[in-house]
């Protein structure tokens, strides 16, 4: 370890002890997140230090870029100036300039190596905990804060790829701050201007790193401007008029829609290397063809255009070439949340991208169970809600689930259409697992309580002595 780069660790461990402590109520909260924000730190930063000195996994494709863009003359401004500002390569480039210019001040004040990326981000997968702590615990209660921040901290993906040196947990860091200030705009009515700067501020940083997540970032809000839209009509008293505004929303919803999705399109389309607007089932058949041939001799007018990489791990390439469409879409839908095949259980990795997939089904089916409880609450069919959950409408939490839920699905099928090889589908569910976090941590406190409340029965009421049989 160079000298750098130690002085460098220190200062994000300083760094995050005041984040720890700006987000906690007490000195003893500051002292526990504190110490868990040290250790979630210290451990990515081991698995960086280890694997730089033993080299167990090579550095991706695209680690350097953020140094090249600063590295190139005029500096990583350069991409804003000159002719060539909105030249394809130029804003493909783009979206590693958010990454360049984190890691600009630890580049040029400490040291101009890759270990510098890996540790700010180990930073920002530690720090994204805090976060979801802050928000959480000011929302609902320190249980469900805690929760949360383990959730957030411990998540497999986010701690392996702490130690590449890659924008995905950059990503992941903005993606949780957004829908954690999402929820804070739409539940509380306090400190409203700053969530929506922070709301805002988050929305533009992981859309300059991912463009084409905005189709999926955008399921929030419009999921709530629907049922608003929704109410609005269905409130009105007479029939002719409620069909009028209805066909008159939906004519609005729609064209707005198609504006979004076309826009969306168009952003997929360059982000994935391809300059011309082509049909879907280009994109999706011969565009996903060209990635799955990665390092093989196959491949397709798109396959200069993917990037450089290993060959599809879900099928072998002459069967994934010989199958039709729609079966290769399944395979890689389901193979998105399904890591590894039982086929592809060959190695120490795969068997640890396993445990990730288990912990996102878990994460799925808390989310759904948090979902509803809220629901069953909402319509009155359910038990009341425990008292954390009382200052806030059912119908609002029920539609801040269902919208976070929507947002997963949305995002699953949309990466999983165009993810063809495993390990791509592994980085991806990076930036589709914070949809979750917020469902899961509730659902956890509240099935912890539920087991609580039964030890309790258990306890004040012991079982009854043995009865004696007659005669004994």
């Amino acid at each position: 370890m160079k000298t750098g780069e130690f002085l460098y660790m220190m200062t994000l461990c300083i760094l995050g002890a005041g984040m720890a402590y700006a987000v906690s109520a007490t000195k003893r909260d500051a002292r526990n997140v504190g110490i868990f924000f040290q250790i979630s730190f210290w451990f990515r930063m081991s698995l960086v230090i280890l694997n730089d000195n033993l080299n167990f996994f090579v550095q991706k494709y695209a680690s350097d870029f953020s140094i090249g863009l600063m590295d190139q003359k005029g500096g990583i401004f350069a991409l804003f100036t000159g002719n060539n500002t909105f030249s394809f390569a130029n804003l493909t480039s783009m979206k590693f300039f958010l990454e360049a210019l984190m890691n600009l001040p630890a580049v040029r004040v400490f040291q101009d190596s890759t270990v510098m990326l890996n540790a700010t981000n180990a930073f920002m997968g530690a720090a994204a905990g805090l976060v979801v702590f802050a928000y959480m615990r000011r929302l609902f209660n320190e249980r469900i804060g805690t929760f949360a921040l383990i959730i957030a901290s411990i998540y497999p993906a986010a701690l392996n790829f702490s130690f590449f040196a890659l924008r995905d947990i950059i990503i992941y860091f903005f993606l949780l701050t957004n829908f954690c200030s999402f929820a804070w705009v739409i539940l509380r009515k306090d400190h409203q201007l700053f969530n929506w700067g922070v709301y805002v501020t988050s929305l533009i940083c992981a859309l300059f790193l991912r463009m084409t997540f905005a189709p999926f970032i955008f399921v929030l809000p419009g999921w709530f401007i629907f049922r608003a839209t929704w109410d609005g009509v269905s409130t009105v008293k007479y029939l002719y008029q409620r069909l009028f505004l209805a066909m008159v929303a939906a004519f609005m919803l729609a064209v707005v829609g198609c504006i979004g999705l076309l826009a969306g399109y168009v952003l997929v389309l360059h982000q994935v290397g391809i300059t011309s607007l082509v049909s879907p089932d280009v994109l999706l058949q011969d565009y996903a063809s060209a990635r799955a041939a990665r390092g093989t001799t196959g491949g397709s007018e798109f396959s200069s255009q993917t990037g450089t990489g290993a060959a599809s791990e879900y099928l072998p390439i002459s069967l994934y070439n010989r199958i039709p469409w729609p079966a290769r879409a399944t395979v890689q839908i389901v193979g998105f949340i399904e890591l590894p095949y039982p086929w592809q259980l060959t190695g120490v990795s795969r068997i640890l991208a396993l445990f990730d997939s288990i912990f996102v089904w878990a994460c799925m089916w808390w989310s759904y169970r948090t979902n509803s409880i809220f629901r069953r609450a909402m319509r009155g069919r359910g038990p009341p809600l425990p008292a954390v959950f009382a200052r806030y409408s059912p119908k609002t939490l029920t539609r801040l689930s269902t919208a976070l839920i929507l947002g997963f699905i949305a995002s699953w099928f949309g990466f999983g259409l165009l993810v063809s090889d495993a390990g791509n589908a592994f980085r991806m569910r990076v930036s589709v697992e914070p949809f979750l976090v917020i469902g899961a941590s509730i659902y956890g406190i509240y099935s912890l309580r539920f087991y609580e409340y039964r030890l309790s029965r258990a306890v004040a009421q012991p079982a009854a002595p043995p009865q004696l049989a007659a005669g004994e």
